[in-house]
């Protein structure tokens, strides 16, 4: 909550990840497509599984991403389907909304 927003900025696009590897990080090997004439069947076959996700995806979500990594056999298979950024998890932790909101609360009346 408190995060700069150029680096809230930063770290909303997923090229980051190339930015860590440049300093290297290892992460997992990523493609990030500029142009949508870059597109070829590999993408079709991503883009595919991707669409099916959504698909299944009860209602009509207003922003959604979904993360798909590479099986053994070379075939796409999502790994999460973001419908909401960024996630708290308040809910695994009894009171754990509340303390949230007054550690915000507090921080903001210090500002």
């Amino acid at each position: 909550m408190e995060n700069a927003p150029g680096l809230v900025a930063w770290n909303t696009d997923k090229r980051y990840l190339a930015e860590l590897a440049g300093r290297g990080v290892p992460v997992i090997p990523t493609r990030f497509l500029n142009d949508p004439g870059e597109v070829d069947g590999e993408d079709l076959r991503e883009l595919a599984v991707a669409s099916a996700a959504l698909a299944a995806v009860p209602g009509d979500p207003l922003y959604a991403r979904v993360d798909l990594v590479r099986l053994e056999d070379g075939s796409p298979a999502v790994i999460e389907v973001e419908l909401a950024e960024p996630a708290f998890f308040c809910g695994l932790s009894p009171g754990s909304a509340d303390r949230f909101a007054a550690a915000v609360f507090g921080r903001l009346l210090r500002a």
